[in-house]
């Protein structure tokens, strides 16, 4: 079904023309830029998820193992976070959630090898806690950035930036207050939903402990399989991904696609409609788009309170559809068992975008 915003891209499109032609020989064209985005990462979809390949600069392997360095690091921290039981708690769970649901993996038989392979190597980590976060307030970092003692180039020394894919914030801003109906969403776990080649995943490798609340408990020695922040390269590659995601559906959603680019900062949504049923059918069909890559749009809101009820439902329904598939009871005193919807519940709670809280009412 067609957007009934065709009109006001044409607008937009018009006005976009007249600016380019008083800006010949001022601003790259799309043939100076190009190039580099198409050559800074192979992306392919392994049949689940998109999976990548870590762009190497040609000069810089290879790189020391930092074994040492990550050890020494461990335990520094884990003396820091043994004085607040409750966050090392939690700093444990999110390493055995990811476990399990194969973000990351064991070592297979570090003991054997020797750490003088060029294709090892391993990252320290640290926790960020963010109070202000509605979601998960710890978040596991890892330090692409660190080197030992007299060691001339990081790990992401080693990596290159990659091209911007991150449009301007005034204008993503001033294109979300464009319209009456106003819509947000968030990509679940953005970067951890794209998969590292395994073949590059022994460079991503790092150290956690067997039972964190153990004296003296053993190492673990893990790699992360998919893409991860803290290296140089990880916000062009989401870029990349997701753009070469849209790309291969824009004959099948084309003004959804050009929505969705002109839209979406970093795995942050700022779009909107014209009306409730229109933002509906954008609510509906990207999270569509997003779900045939592996990716999925969370925390939706908006400022209509039938918007938001619409999506409740819709929510609501996978969220009872899930839980019958896994064949799990549905507590209301129990949430472990449930699937939560990714909705706001209420037009009366407060709003922030990208660090910004907005007032429905002037939206």
């Amino acid at each position: 079904m067609p957007f009934r915003f065709a009109r006001k891209r044409r607008t937009e499109k018009n006005f976009q023309r007249i600016w380019e032609t008083e800006s010949i020989g001022i601003r790259e064209t799309e043939e100076d830029i190009s190039p580099s985005k198409v050559q800074f990462v192979s992306v392919k979809h392994n049949g689940e998820r998109y999976e990548i390949e870590l762009p190497w600069k040609s000069d810089c392997l290879p790189i020391p193992d930092n074994y040492n360095l990550c050890y020494n690091r461990l335990k520094s921290m884990h003396n820091k976070l043994s004085k607040t039981p409750k966050v090392l708690r939690e700093y444990d769970d999110i390493i055995q959630e990811q476990l399990t649901s194969g973000i990351i993996e064991k070592v297979p038989h570090p003991e054997v090898e020797t750490r003088t392979k060029e294709d090892v190597h391993y990252l320290p980590h640290h926790a960020v806690i963010r109070q202000n976060r509605e979601t998960t307030k710890l978040l596991i970092v890892y330090h692409g950035s660190a080197k030992s003692p007299g060691q001339e180039r990081s790990f992401s020394d080693c990596l290159p930036t990659g091209p911007n894919y991150i449009p301007q914030l005034v204008d993503v801003l001033a294109r979300f207050r464009w319209n009456r109906t106003a819509i947000s969403a968030d990509i679940e776990k953005a970067f951890l939903m794209i998969s590292n080649k395994e073949s590059h995943r022994d460079m991503l490798r790092f150290l956690w402990l067997k039972d964190p609340f153990v004296f003296n408990a053993d190492v673990l020695h893990l790699r992360l399989c998919r893409l991860v922040l803290g290296l140089r390269p990880s916000p062009s590659i989401l870029g990349a991904t997701l753009m070469h995601h849209l790309d291969s559906y824009k004959e099948l959603y084309p003004e959804l696609v050009e929505l969705i680019k002109d839209s979406l900062y970093v795995d942050d949504l700022l779009a909107g409609a014209s009306d409730v049923q229109e933002g509906f059918e954008v609510y509906q069909q990207s999270k569509e788009l997003k779900a045939k890559g592996g990716f999925n749009f969370a925390k939706w809101n908006s400022n209509p309170p039938v918007l938001l009820q619409l999506m409740n439902n819709e929510e609501e329904a996978v969220v009872q559809s899930k839980t019958e598939e896994a064949n799990q009871p549905i507590e209301e005193e129990d949430e472990s068992f449930t699937f939560k919807s990714s909705v706001r519940s209420s037009a009366e709670d407060p709003w922030s975008l990208l660090g910004h809280r907005i007032r429905r009412s002037v939206i």
